[in-house]
């Protein structure tokens, strides 16, 4: 069961990255 919330929390932490990036270079 941990290994799931470690790819639960490790796909969360890219998405906001990328999400962080993306609002980044449009403004």
């Amino acid at each position: 069961m941990n290994w799931m919330i470690l790819i639960i929390a490790g796909l969360f932490e890219v998405g906001f990255t990328t999400c962080l990036k993306l609002s980044n270079n449009f403004s």
